[in-house]
Order: C-alpha cells, then structure tokens, then sequence
C-alpha cells in the first residue's frame, strides 16, 4: 500500500461563441475564416501548458443562431468539465481542431470564461 497525494480538482464550464461566417444549425457546425472550424463532440482539452491533458470534454452547442440571407450567424458552444486538477499555474483550453486559446488561471477557469471568436483569430472575454 502506498500513501500518494491526489490534487485537488473542480469543475468548470468553458464558453466559446462569435459571429461566425457560416453558420449550420442543422449540423452545429459554425466556421470563422482564418480561426476556427467547431462542430458539437469536438473533444476540448485542458493542458498545464505542457501538453499534458489535466482534463477533456465534448464540445456542446448551446444556441445556433443563423442568417438565412448570407449563411454566416452567431454561434455558441460550451464544453463542462468535471475535474480539472487545481494544481496548476496557468491552464490553457485546445479545442479538436487545435484552436489554441489564451492561458488562464484557475480563478478565471472557475468563473467559466467565455472565448469570443472573429474571423482573425480567437479573442478572450475574460
């Protein structure tokens, strides 16, 4: 029997959303020129900045909202994690298709931060 620490963890929920170029609402799929591509069970990870994965997560929509017009709208999607451990410095969030966002804290991460995407490139709203 061996006596080994377990870190602490918390759960938190990640925000990503923007005015994307097209928007599919019958896929979930939304698209930003130049940033991003999302579709929902696209896996999120957390890292500590190593590359190791702390935690994971699908990528859920929460609202699609497009405009029937030009085919672009405003997405939004969440992913919810159940332990991320507390550990850590800085975290930072990879979604599937290795849209990298900005680092954060575990008090920016507890407060469930929002990422807005532009079509140049991710910005956070923290």
């Amino acid at each position: 029997m061996t006596n080994v620490d377990t870190p602490a963890t918390f759960a938190a929920t990640v925000t990503i959303t923007g005015d994307a170029d097209e928007a599919r609402v019958d896929s979930g799929e939304c698209v930003w020129a130049g940033a991003a591509h999302l579709v929902p069970g696209y896996v999120v990870s957390i890292s500590a900045g190593s590359a190791v994965t702390t935690s994971s997560a699908p990528l859920r929509v929460e609202s699609i909202e497009a405009h029937p017009d030009n085919g672009a709208g405003t997405c939004t999607y969440s992913a919810y994690f159940e332990a991320i451990a507390a550990n850590q410095r800085s975290y930072e969030l990879w979604v599937g298709n290795n849209v990298r966002q900005p680092s954060f804290t575990v008090d920016q991460l507890k407060d469930g931060p929002t990422y807005r995407l532009e079509g140049v490139g991710p910005r956070s709203d923290r």
